[in-house]
């Protein structure tokens, strides 16, 4: 088995919200992260995404002005939930409506990074290429980088991490993980919000999967 130091896209990177921006530890990951690639094969290609028209004769013209005001690759789903897809990433993720805002703070090289319309709440999607790497590494490599954090997995074998960490400000963020291990890699979902919103977004986290 090849034996990897493993990296989250940008050391799961913490973009700036709600007061929150990147901090010394993730400019240190992100070093890391450019000599991991170094080694493996080059990144993903840009995800070509292009605005999807879903065409409802039968919708309303409010409802339709709010499906063209999502962006680019999302796409509504049922109860409520929103569709990412990024075809040449092989992405697939479903998450609540809450978030149907793109955040510029971050660009993933293969994915997207959203936020809620008040911007309290973030969530990065991305496919990280990382040739190699082993469930068994990205598990160990959390525990290590993260020692306070909760490091388990789902009913879906997915990996969890869940830990909090401090912005450039010095607040404390609450960084909640989600990732499977692919044929090039592994795809990711990281959820950031508010400590003290940790009653409110548990149950946000449990909604968002992979597809």
């Amino acid at each position: 088995m090849k034996k990897l130091f493993i990296l989250l896209s940008a050391g799961i990177l913490l973009i700036s919200f709600a007061g929150c921006s990147n901090n010394d530890d993730e400019n240190t990951i992100r070093n890391e992260s450019s000599q991991i690639t170094e080694t493996t094969s080059s990144a993903p290609s840009q995800p070509e995404n292009s605005q999807i028209s879903i065409i409802r004769p039968e919708s309303s013209a409010s409802e339709s002005s709010e499906e063209s005001r999502l962006p680019d690759g999302i796409t509504e789903g049922q109860d409520g939930m929103l569709n990412y897809i990024n075809k040449t990433a092989n992405l697939k993720v479903n998450f609540p409506k809450e978030f149907n805002t793109l955040s510029t703070e971050y660009k993933p090289a293969a994915g997207i990074y959203l936020q809620n319309s008040e911007g309290t709440a973030t969530l990065q999607i991305e496919a990280v290429k990382n040739e190699g790497i082993t469930k068994s590494d990205l598990t160990e490599y959390l525990k290590k980088k993260y020692t306070s954090a909760s490091v388990s997995e789902d009913v879906s074998k997915n990996i969890l991490c869940k830990t909090t960490v401090k912005n450039s400000k010095g607040q404390t963020v609450a960084s909640y993980l989600k990732a499977e291990v692919t044929t090039e890699g592994y795809n990711e979902i990281i959820l950031y919000f508010q400590p003290s919103e940790k009653d409110i977004y548990e149950s946000v986290f449990d909604k968002i999967n992979f597809s």
